[in-house]
């Protein structure tokens, strides 16, 4: 499996879903004579923010970042 990410506009979002999974039927069409497979991850609850995609093997990274955007905030700057 070959997960795909999709960053757009949300007021365009569904239209660019919509242009995304077209691509993928068309390809899949052709490389399978014909047959299309089908897509999960299609939640259009899931478009807005804070809901996005979050991988596990980077969350302690993500978390690092975060708490460095806190600490410039807060001091002017990301040291401790």
């Amino acid at each position: 499996m070959t997960p795909f990410l999709l960053e757009a506009p949300v007021e365009d979002m569904e239209r660019q879903v919509m242009a995304l999974k077209a691509c993928m039927d068309e390809a899949s069409r052709v490389v399978l004579d014909g047959y299309v497979l089908g897509i999960d991850g299609y939640k259009r609850d899931q478009w807005v923010y804070p809901d996005r995609y979050m991988d596990e093997r980077g969350k302690g990274f993500w978390n690092q970042i975060q708490g460095s955007i806190e600490r410039i905030k807060k001091n002017g700057t990301a040291k401790s």
